[in-house]
Formats: C-alpha cells, structure tokens, sequence
C-alpha cells in the first residue's frame, strides 16, 4: 500500500511538471507576437538595429524561454527560498568551467585539424568587439539554459522520479530543445497577428520527424546535457555547469573565425557536435569536471 501512494504521488508531479511545461510554451506562444511586433515598431524607428532581420519564428523560441524563466520566478516564490542547488562557488567556479569548456574544444579543434576535417589555425578577420558579442551570447544561452533545466527542471524531475531517471529524462528534453525550431521566414513579418504564436507551434516539432539524419549531434547533446547535470548534482551549484557550457557555446561559435571547415569524417560531421570527437570531449569534461569542480 505504501508503494502505491508513493507510486501515485510520483505519478502526481510529473503530471503537474507535464503540465507546467505545456503551460510554459502555450505563454511563450502567446508573449511571442507582442514581443514582436514592439521589436518591430522598435526597428522601423531605428532604435534596434540588432533586432532587423530577426523572423518571427526566433521570437517565438526565445519568449518560450522568456516564459520559463517567468514560471520559474513564480514557482520560487510560491514555494519559499528553500533550494537545493544554489549559486555556490563565485566567480572562480564560473571561470573554471568557461577554461574547461573552451579548452576542451580547442584540444577537439586541433585533432580536427590533425585529421583534415578543419583547416589550419589562422588569426580571424573578425575584431575584438566580435568576439565579445560571441561572449556575450555563450554566457546569456548558458545562464539561461541552466537556470531552465538544471535549476528548475532537475530538481521537479529528481522529485518525481528520483536522481538518475530525473538526469536521463531532462538530458533528453534538454538534447530534443535544440531540434525545435521553425523556418526563421515560414511567416511574413506583415502576416504576424496575436494568435500567430499559437498556430506556428506544430511546425517548431517539425524537425523533430527528422531526428534519423541528425542522431550523433542528439548523442553529444545528451551527453553534454548528462554531464552538466552531474555536475550540479555533485557541487549542488550552477555556476560550474554555466561556466563549462559558455565555454563550449564560445569556441563553437568562435571557432569558424579560425579554422576553415573541410570534408567530413567519422571524427566530425557536418556538425561539429556530430561525431567521435564529440563524444571523446563530452567523456573528457565529465571527468574533468567531476575532479575540478564536483
């Protein structure tokens, strides 16, 4: 009988975890065309250059997080300020992981390079303040995706389903996140109205009937998602996980700069993320990071 009730109470939260997240897209759906439409008025008046060219579709991904980082200041709130995992560490943990992160895909870069599947290292066109821009979008991603799945989705998952099952159900939500996205221009900025975000939801799950062509960059964003949640677990902080992820999200957006694509090879696909060196970097970091930062 006991087992029962815990079954069921188990059962319980992750019925209200599913219900939170569909709860979360259907408000980002709907926060997405305001959201929009002022960035748009914004653009024609010239005070937002960065938002010109931005598709409706990009708006309505990023308000779906918008809304889960509204849910998650909701939910703190209503539960009071007792947390497991906090932001421990200071900044010498966040520099640790970002060191981590980078370097281990500059030590991927020049085995790539070793095999032909990139170039030769060279000093990038691109100026300083480039590269801070690709800075700032690693560390805003990192922060961002964390806070979501490692902070707020870990912990509801560990409660309803205990550590492991919590870490390998999240890494996977976390993984299938990247796949769905919709044509940036499948809607015309003049045909953009209030409900727009809400008829545009199923074709963000589009790509994901294409998961077959892309299986070895879902293997490593597992893996990346596992190894970050490990982490967490271990040091009961974020501030490592967001660290070694900006330090990935940097280099791999950084790393065109430098290095010339080639052909593809077992080692790497047409996506970095897509191949053996990958998955070595992915094993390399969770040890690394286990001994450095656990």
């Amino acid at each position: 009988m006991a087992k029962s009730r815990v079954r069921s109470e188990h059962l319980r939260q992750l019925v209200a975890v599913a219900g939170v997240l569909v709860a979360v897209v259907v408000a980002g759906a709907l926060l997405a065309p305001p959201l929009f439409l002022v960035g748009e008025a914004l653009v024609q008046g010239g005070h937002a250059e960065l938002l010109r060219g931005v598709g409706f579709a990009r708006y309505l991904h990023r308000s779906v997080l918008l809304a889960g980082l509204l849910a998650l200041c909701l939910g703190k709130k209503s539960r009071g300020p007792q947390r497991r995992v906090g932001l421990r560490g200071g900044a010498a943990r966040l520099l640790r992981g970002f060191a981590l992160g980078s370097a281990g895909v500059a030590a991927m870069a020049l085995g790539l390079v070793a095999v032909g599947r990139l170039g030769a290292p060279h000093w990038p066109a691109a100026d300083g303040a480039a590269l801070l821009r690709l800075g700032a979008i690693a560390w805003a991603v990192a922060a961002v995706e964390e806070v979501l799945f490692r902070g707020a989705l870990h912990a509801a998952l560990r409660r309803a389903l205990g550590h492991r099952a919590a870490l390998a159900l999240g890494s996977l939500l976390f993984a299938l996140l990247h796949f769905v996205r919709a044509d940036p221009h499948i809607l015309p900025a003049a045909a953009v109205d209030y409900a727009s975000g809400l008829r545009l939801l199923p074709s963000l799950c589009a790509p994901l009937a294409r998961l077959g062509d892309v299986v070895g960059t879902l293997v490593t964003l597992v893996a990346m998602g596992g190894v970050l949640g490990d982490l967490v677990e271990r040091s009961g902080s974020l501030l490592g996980g967001i660290g070694l992820h900006a330090g990935w999200v940097f280099a791999l957006l950084a790393l065109p700069q430098f290095c010339a694509a080639g052909p593809a090879c077992i080692w790497a696909g047409g996506d970095l993320r897509d191949g053996l060196a990958a998955w070595l970097l992915m094993a390399l970091s969770s040890c690394l990071g286990r001994r450095l930062m656990g």
